[in-house]
């Protein structure tokens, strides 16, 4: 561990929303930022991740359902638990839409279990296999409706112990407060309070709801940009808000500012609805009907406004 009195060391990452980055081959305000802090979005890759070295980590926007969503929170986690070190790191998460949903849910996984130790063989390596069952294990937790999953409880409080980096909260009495391993949630909209929909035959949309909807100690400073004229009835914003704190202003560390225009508006996402290329049968299908489609275009004033 190092020297306590060094300035902490970003740890970024970034989560852009559906149809964003190479799939609808758009550049959103997420991916700007991306390139921004360095990261090389042109490099070909076999995953929908781009990485720059143990610095930042960039999810492009794929998949709608709550099965894709579960697999990036646990890889980001994983990126995050693989370079992480308490107190030399902090944690930077950018997040559009369902990247936004995804940012928190991570933020949420690390209020629960902790930012897990990666699980270590006898010769001194890292047992990556091991370490990854852990980080699903950790996701599964989080999940949990079982109250003795509840992250104040004795159980989390025993795992957190046990398998984690200290965390804020969990100081012995008299202890120095630690600092709360979540520097910054930058949020780009939010999907609803309900979450990510999906869709199941015979019942019809359902909703994985949030499990943390407060925004929580781990995480020291949020800014929530949200869009004023978005009307979508599945995904109305849920807005960051803290559990009341003795001695702090109610909404202490939140940044909220309305933008005029829409979702695409604020994230700048241009995408056609029915596509080009599609995996399935369905998507196929659908993808004959792209003339019918028209590209829709964000306004690139608000779109910038963002980034100021």
């Amino acid at each position: 561990m190092s020297d306590t009195s060094a300035e902490p060391k970003p740890l970024i990452l970034l989560g852009d929303g559906s149809w964003c980055g190479r799939e609808a081959d758009t550049k959103s305000n997420i991916y700007l930022l991306a390139e921004m802090i360095g990261i090389d979005m042109k490099m070909i890759t076999d995953t929908d991740v781009h990485v720059m070295d143990d610095k930042a980590w960039y999810i492009h926007g794929v998949g709608l359902g709550t099965q894709d969503i579960a697999m990036q929170c646990i890889a980001a986690y994983k990126f995050i638990v693989d370079h992480y070190s308490y107190p030399d790191h902090q944690i930077w998460m950018f997040g559009l839409s369902r990247g936004a949903f995804m940012v928190r849910s991570v933020a949420s996984m690390i209020n629960n279990c902790g930012i897990v130790n990666r699980i270590m063989n006898s010769d001194g390596t890292v047992n990556d296999v091991k370490t990854d069952l852990l980080c699903h294990l950790v996701y599964r937790i989080y999940r949990s409706d079982d109250p003795i999953n509840r992250p104040r409880l004795p159980q989390s409080v025993q795992f957190r112990r046990r398998a984690s980096w200290p965390l804020i909260g969990d100081e012995e009495p008299g202890a120095p407060t630690l600092l709360p391993p979540v520097k910054f949630l930058g949020l780009l909209d939010t999907v609803g309070s309900l979450g990510i929909p999906d869709f199941i035959g015979g019942v019809g949309l359902d909703w994985p709801q949030f499990h943390d909807q407060k925004v929580l100690s781990v995480v020291e400073l949020v800014y929530h940009a949200v869009s004023l004229h978005d009307d979508l009835y599945v995904f109305p914003p849920c807005l960051a808000e803290r559990n009341p704190h003795p001695g702090k202003p109610k909404e202490f560390g939140i940044t909220q500012y309305w933008f005029p225009g829409v979702h695409y508006d604020l994230g700048r996402q241009r995408f056609r609805f029915l596509r080009m290329f599609g995996g399935g049968r369905l998507k196929c299908l659908l993808a004959r009907w792209n003339w019918a489609s028209k590209v829709i275009q964000p306004n690139e004033v608000v779109s910038d406004l963002m980034l100021k």
